[in-house]
């Protein structure tokens, strides 16, 4: 449902309707743009072995773009808590550590 409210001289009342006028007068409908879903995950280094936590790994989480989102230095305790991961983040990258 689309929402066009019009002043009293007829013409379009932009910021309380749901839709653009353009500029030959005809009104534009558009799409709501839905809220992005994200997802939070939990990460911790561990050995591939022996599935036992791995404390010192420096690990990176990036965007597509390559651009470090967030860093820390892996526990052997407490993993890691990804909040609001959005698309196709969450796919933490191992640094090395220095």
């Amino acid at each position: 449902d689309s929402k066009v409210v019009l002043k009293k001289d007829g013409s379009l009342d932009e910021e309380k309707s749901d839709v653009t006028e353009a500029d030959d007068g005809t009104l534009l409908l558009t799409e709501p743009e839905e809220p992005e879903e994200t997802f939070d995950k939990k990460v911790l280094r561990v050995d591939p072995k022996t599935q036992e936590p791995l404390a010192g790994a420096v690990i990176q989480l990036l965007d597509e773009d390559g651009t470090v989102l967030k860093e820390w230095t892996s526990s052997d305790e407490t993993p890691e808590i990804l909040e609001g991961l959005k698309g196709q983040q969450g796919c933490p990258e191992e640094g090395r550590k220095s």
